[in-house]
């Protein structure tokens, strides 16, 4: 499998989907933000970030080997399996330290900017400090100076 750069395509779900689409991966991370468009994405994307039950050596496919698919909260729309935005926030807030904090804070901008809260979102109590946090630099983050 050669996963190719976004490059070739007018939107980061049409380049997951052709990646990604019909193959026992759920995106994770980055990229189920990018399939769920909640966040932009990057010009010449080509990390893509899964959940699989099989150890994958694919040079810019970053997976997480699980047993199975049991304890992972996702969607699917008959092509490409993605976990839902409340387990992609706790997923990333979780390994804070080491994420792409730009696109989980601009993710949970558009959230905001949609709903108008965070009620409707799960926050796992050991997030929840830092969900505190990132919310503050969330709801601001299209306020111009």
């Amino acid at each position: 499998m050669i996963i190719t750069t976004s490059e070739n395509y007018l939107s980061h779900r049409e380049w997951l989907r052709d990646n990604i689409g019909g193959k026992k991966m759920i995106l994770r991370g980055v990229s189920a933000l990018e399939y769920m468009e909640k966040f932009v994405g990057y010009v010449l994307e080509k990390r893509i970030e899964v959940y699989a039950l099989e150890n994958l050596s694919i040079d810019n496919l970053e997976s997480r080997t699980l047993l199975n698919f049991n304890d992972i909260d996702f969607h699917s729309d008959n092509e490409v399996m993605y976990t839902s935005f409340t387990q992609t926030v706790n997923d990333m807030l979780s390994e804070f330290d080491t994420i792409n904090e730009v696109a989980l804070v601009e993710a949970l901008a558009n959230f905001y900017e949609e709903h108008g809260t965070f009620d409707s979102l799960e926050i796992l109590d050991k997030n929840k400090q830092t969900f505190s946090t990132i919310t503050d630099w969330a709801m601001t983050y299209y306020e111009e100076d």
